[in-house]
């Protein structure tokens, strides 16, 4: 049976618990009975709470995850995690949640090796670490209904589809990826089954490092490209 909030109401033992996937809501006494598994992401909100204490506005139905994925750290960007992308409160993070209508998020924290900078190497680089952090991942999700997004930027293109090469070897669907100035993009390949959103700030020179004798910015399997040349320029 499914009432408040589209969720199923389990009637088992006389318990009366609303079946949110991650955790199960007692509406008699208005509390959960376990604390949001994504809290430790959230140190600023109280793990008790559901979409962030703002439900008239934010969406947390059923676990869906974006997984942002960091660039090479150094330069600009000397650290990884919600860090590399402003906060995990950024306009840009709240952005990408809007657009996904989606509020649950990860962020990955890994140091690249630029003697590992090869697409094909970096690409397994991020085979290895959905494996090593596969629970993590899929905390509070159901494979059955539940969906990944993936935004990466930079070396992190090739890592993230290699976490999504492994996703999918679970059973996981991931139905978006979007690709910011990627490292070496015309030896990227996206997965078969997942739109790929190729978008580029064109007067990056640290991405043209790594263009083609030909300057093509593009990953030749995209679903759809953006391309803006940024009016604060690059130094």
């Amino acid at each position: 049976m499914r009432k408040y909030n589209g969720k199923e109401l389990d009637r088992k033992n006389g318990l009366d618990w609303y079946d949110y996937g991650a955790r199960m809501y007692d509406a008699a006494l208005g509390r959960w009975h376990a604390v949001d598994p994504m809290s430790e992401k959230y140190y600023s909100i109280s793990s008790y709470v559901y979409g962030l204490n703002t439900p008239h506005n934010c969406i947390d139905p059923d676990g869906q995850k974006i997984i942002f994925v960091n660039g090479y750290l150094g330069f600009g960007s000397p650290r990884g995690g919600g860090t590399y992308w402003g906060g995990v409160n950024s306009s840009f993070v709240k952005g990408a949640k809007n657009f996904f209508n989606d509020q649950s998020a990860y962020f990955t924290d890994f140091d690249f090796n630029y003697l590992r900078s090869s697409t094909f190497l970096r690409n397994l680089d991020g085979y290895a670490y959905a494996k090593e952090n596969y629970k993590q991942l899929i905390m509070g999700m159901n494979p059955q209904e539940d969906v990944f997004r993936i935004i990466s930027h930079s070396m992190g293109g090739a890592f993230s589809e290699g976490i999504i090469r492994y996703l999918k070897e679970q059973g996981w669907n991931v139905d978006f990826s979007i690709h910011l100035n990627t490292w070496l993009p015309s030896e990227l390949m996206g997965s078969v089954g997942t739109f790929l959103i190729d978008a580029t700030i064109t007067n990056d020179w640290v991405q043209g490092l790594s263009l083609p004798i030909d300057g093509s910015r593009d990953i030749p399997n995209a679903n759809y490209k953006i391309r803006k040349k940024s009016n604060e320029g690059y130094q």
